[in-house]
Order: C-alpha cells, then sequence, then structure tokens
C-alpha cells in the first residue's frame, strides 16, 4: 500500500486537500482510491477508486490514445 496527500493553494489561499491510496492485490492488479478533506467533518470523504489490471500485449494496440502527440 501506498500513500500520498496532496495540498493544492489557489491564488486567493484558499487550500484544497487531496488524498490517495494505492493499493497492489496482485501482481497485475492495482486499485487506486482518491479522498477530500472535509474540514468540517475533520475526516476524508471518498471520491473515486479504480482497478488497473496488466494485460499482456502492445500498450499502443490496447490504448489507441498512446502516443500521439
Amino acid at each position: 500500500t501506498s500513500e500520498m496527500e496532496q495540498i493544492f493553494v489557489a491564488r486567493d489561499g484558499a487550500r484544497t486537500r487531496v488524498r490517495h491510496e494505492t493499493d497492489y492485490v496482485h501482481a497485475d492488479t492495482m486499485v487506486t482510491r482518491s479522498f477530500d478533506w472535509d474540514a468540517g467533518a475533520r475526516d476524508w470523504t471518498p471520491r473515486r477508486t479504480y482497478t488497473w489490471i496488466r494485460r499482456e500485449g502492445d500498450p499502443r494496440r490496447l490504448c489507441p490514445g498512446i502516443g500521439r502527440g
């Protein structure tokens, strides 16, 4: 498991906290989750979850957008 916390500061000084967690659940699979900090509740609010699965093959064929600039 890995975790990263980011703090974004706007020009007006407003701050936004975001946390990302990554779990390696299998040799070919990882799950990433993101959270927003809720200052009122003083807790993290879940945002999104993605499951990434490694597939065999050429990534340029599997993901047609790769390599286009």
